[in-house]
């Protein structure tokens, strides 16, 4: 999924600008707009327009921008006939909750969820991926702004030393994991991987039921990476990373013959839990990981 630097001159791939001033005129205003005053802009990525399937038809994605700041990130979007003038949406670091980032082939996705005062923001933002390094290092610095400077006490687990052993059983999630997920000094306390759930079906098929995945809890964050079922090929990755002083509790229950687990986040809203489908084993062995990595989270 690694991707190289690209020109500016390529303009259907994401670039980056040296300030804010050097946005494109219909993002400058959104941004002057929508930046609160006093914040030191660290990088500014622009996202061109691009057309991108949706639902069975196809729709361009307007001009965009990510603003990455020392205290949160902006995304403006420029408007057309159809969206009106154009959006801005501002998430400081301490209002998140939830980050979703999705790589299938030359396809991203990022999405950014904050809450405030129990009402929930999100904004998205579609990317072409030949330019993913752009993007992964304002987010990376992004979401370590995300993590409590001081992990709770009870965080003192050893690094699983069959991380290492799990390169052999699946290469894929385990590259995932070391080069999206697992940086600036996280420590891995451990980690559940499910292969693809499957069913039969006819007598002579089987039909997919959930996709394979890898739930991995670190002293800053809980990591889920799993696959998407709408794909016969599987190229893609699709992280979710939840900051840990957002955990609330671990939630399971029976779902045919297998187990629906949700991880519970501040705001406690049933809508935003991170689920993951699990033969019982599989769960049986997160929840115990769970216990092992945050003790203080175990009674809820």
């Amino acid at each position: 999924m690694a991707a190289t630097n690209v020109s500016r001159g390529i303009q259907s791939h994401p670039y980056t600008l040296d300030s804010l001033n050097e946005l494109p005129r219909p993002l400058l205003g959104l941004a002057t707009r929508h930046l609160p005053p006093g914040q030191q802009v660290e990088e500014v990525l622009v996202v061109p327009p691009e057309t991108y399937p949706r639902s069975y038809r196809r729709r361009p994605s307007p001009l965009q921008a990510l603003v990455f700041t020392g205290q949160g990130m902006l995304h403006v979007a420029a408007g057309d006939e159809q969206d009106g003038p154009g959006s801005g949406q501002w998430i400081p670091v301490d209002q998140v909750f939830k980050v979703r980032l999705s790589l299938i082939l030359l396809y991203g996705k990022l999405e950014v969820w904050g809450e405030h005062n129990g009402k929930v923001n999100k904004f998205e933002v579609e990317y072409n991926t030949v330019a993913h390094l752009l993007l992964a290092r304002g987010l990376r610095a992004f979401l370590r702004k995300t993590w409590e400077p001081n992990p709770p006490a009870g965080v003192g687990v050893a690094e699983p030393d069959s991380f290492q052993h799990f390169g052999s059983v699946a290469f894929g999630f385990y590259n995932g994991l070391r080069e999206e997920a697992l940086h600036d000094g996280q420590k891995l306390l451990g980690y559940v991987y499910q292969p693809e759930i499957r069913r039969p079906w006819l007598k002579f098929f089987h039909k997919k039921v959930a996709p394979r995945l890898v739930a991995a809890l670190s002293d800053q964050q809980a990591i889920l990476l799993s696959e998407d079922l709408a794909y016969k090929a599987h190229h893609e990755w699709i992280f979710t990373f939840c900051p840990l002083h957002r955990l609330l509790r671990l939630e399971e229950e029976p779902m045919q013959e297998w187990r629906q687990v949700s991880i519970c986040l501040q705001p406690d809203l049933p809508e935003e839990r991170v689920r993951m489908v699990m033969e019982a084993e599989q769960a049986a062995a997160f929840r115990r990981t769970w216990v092992q990595a945050y003790p203080w989270l175990a009674g809820r």
